[in-house]
């Protein structure tokens, strides 16, 4: 074999070498990245499902808490309509009990004016002048009708109230007409105590009026 053909020959073979070299290196190389293409998948994979898991406790613990807040919500209107219901009632307990008292009051001048009218019929068949404290009656009796008619407006005045948007501003109202009936009640007491005073001059005088005799 010549020198020439040698060194084709030689050339050839290291390039086939060469050539085997690189392609078992290259089927040697793919297994290692491909295991570290896994590894890298399955570490984004870990992370992904933590982040996962971190939102959905955030989602959890939110959830929880808007239930716990609904929850006090729910609560504090429970006991904040408990609290005006008991105090819905102390005030009409309050107002029934200031209605009966007024009502007994002009029931009781009432009597009295009737009893005083009485009174006054028996005077004048007795020759006393009660014109004047008849006059006076006559104003105490309509001042008793006016009592009796404001005493009427409280307890709508105090559903008008307690149903009303603003009930602070409602039930200053409401006191109002309480007061004014208990302003009636008062006029009412005064005429007949005027009708009494206004009495006792003619008594006075049919006391001091000399008796007649019948021996004569």
């Amino acid at each position: 074999m010549s020198n020439k053909s040698y060194r084709v020959v030689s050339i050839g073979a290291v390039l086939m070498f060469t050539l085997a070299s690189v392609a078992s290196a290259q089927t040697n190389l793919t297994p290692t990245t491909t295991r570290a293409e896994a590894a890298r998948e399955q570490a984004q994979q870990k992370r992904d499902d933590l982040q996962q898991k971190r939102e959905d406790t955030k989602a959890q613990m939110e959830a929880k808490r808007v239930e716990v807040k609904e929850n006090i919500q729910e609560k504090r209107a429970e006991v904040t309509n408990r609290l005006a219901q008991q105090r819905k009632n102390l005030i009409n307990a309050h107002v029934e009990r200031i209605v009966k008292h007024l009502t007994n009051v002009t029931d009781r001048l009432e009597d009295i004016a009737e009893r005083i009218g009485t009174r006054l019929e028996k005077l004048a068949g007795e020759g006393v002048d009660v014109t004047g404290a008849q006059a006076k009656l006559s104003i105490a009796n309509t001042k008793i009708g006016e009592a009796k008619t404001a005493i009427g407006l409280i307890e709508g005045a105090t559903e008008t109230a307690l149903g009303a948007e603003d009930p602070k501003t409602a039930f200053e109202s409401a006191r109002e007409t309480i007061n004014q009936a208990r302003e009636a009640v008062r006029a009412a007491h005064t005429a007949l105590v005027d009708v009494i005073n206004s009495i006792k001059p003619g008594l006075n005088t049919l006391k001091t009026r000399p008796a007649t005799s019948t021996d004569q």
